[in-house]
């Protein structure tokens, strides 16, 4: 019976993309002029705010003058993480608001199916003020990859399962970067950045500042990039086992295939979430969490796959979090213990 065999490929820096940012104008620098207010997004070139006629993320520049200069905004004290330019917007209202804004841009060409793709971006909440309206935190902050650029209606949420989360409340005064991986499943044209879907699902904290006036989770980011990169794994049909055949070298980084999607549907095409071991002799855990960190899914060395199920039942669509702890020997043959963790898309 044939196996799909995932063997180690050579990726060349002369396929189409590769090391290429697609992201244009990926630290605002390009503009058509200075801000002076808030809400000026519109004189950043590229970026966009999802067509919405309400939502105005807000444009800043060191050389800008009154609201939209740099460090000193209405919001907080914060600086560019790189030139001279940033963006910020409004992640979320206060819970139960439904509150969002969004930016949004077009790559500067479409991902090729198949092809893997490292997207990152700066994020702060930067230096708040005791009188300033920001000051909570949200989870959910995602990226949503789509054919075609999203609507938002006024200052509504967007309906979108997006390809990265954090399920975790993102709340820092000084930049922290934010980067995933994933598997472009389409000619993907559009980046969208915010929370996706309503307030039911959140957390929505207050971090710092004034209490009483803290109104909205707003967020200043900077230096976005999205790269193709080298697959670690190319799919091909093999009759051989494919546990004996794939030997990565001893000091790889992460040495599992994990994919991003799967689709329990019962149609025997990707109905499980299963990950490849690429090392012999390796001993590891893998654990499975829904957004509310519940364990719902613990398999320990062996092929594991996850059905999409819990206690017998299906799982709904959504973004679920995976945690791979395990061990390993390194070049010298000296013991490594380590951990990574990664989202994965139930789509049925």
């Amino acid at each position: 019976m044939k196996t799909t065999l995932l063997i180690l490929v050579a990726i060349f820096s002369t396929l189409i993309g590769f090391g290429q940012n697609l992201i244009p104008n990926p630290s605002f620098e390009l503009y058509s002029a200075l801000p002076n207010d808030l809400g000026q997004f519109a004189l950043c070139d590229q970026w966009t705010n999802c067509s919405s006629s309400d939502s105005d993320p807000d444009f800043y520049h060191t050389n800008a003058s009154l609201l939209g200069d740099l460090p000193i905004t209405s919001v907080a004290e914060v600086f560019p993480y790189s030139g001279n330019a940033l963006m910020g917007f409004v992640a979320a209202g206060k819970n139960g608001s439904n509150y969002r804004e969004y930016l949004s841009v077009k790559l500067s060409s479409p991902t090729i199916p198949g092809s893997k793709y490292n997207v990152s971006f700066n994020i702060t909440n930067g230096e708040v003020y005791n009188y300033s309206l920001s000051g909570l935190g949200v989870s959910q902050l995602g990226v949503c990859l789509s054919n075609t650029q999203l609507t938002q209606t006024s200052n509504e949420p967007i309906s979108a399962t997006p390809y990265f989360e954090s399920f975790e409340v993102i709340y820092d005064k000084g930049w922290e970067k934010v980067s995933f991986s994933f598997i472009a499943n389409s000619s993907l044209e559009w980046l969208t950045l915010g929370v996706f879907n309503d307030d039911s699902d959140l957390d929505i904290e207050f971090m710092e500042g004034n209490s009483s006036l803290a109104d909205y989770a707003y967020y200043f980011v900077d230096n976005f990039s999205m790269e193709n990169i080298p697959l670690e794994f190319l799919q091909v049909e093999d009759d051989r086992d494919i546990a004996s055949d794939i030997e990565p070298e001893a000091d790889s980084e992460f040495p599992f295939f994990v994919p991003n999607a799967f689709t329990p549907d019962g149609n025997g095409n990707n109905d499980t979430f299963s990950i490849i071991v690429g090392q012999k002799n390796i001993d590891f855990t893998i654990t499975v969490f829904d957004r509310w960190g519940k364990q719902i899914y613990y398999a320990k060395n062996g092929n594991p796959e996850w059905d999409g199920k819990c206690s017998g039942k299906s799982c709904p669509n959504g973004i679920y979090v995976w945690r791979v702890k395990y061990s390993k020997k390194d070049k010298e043959g000296n013991e490594i213990s380590a951990e990574e963790s990664g989202t994965i898309h139930l789509i049925r």
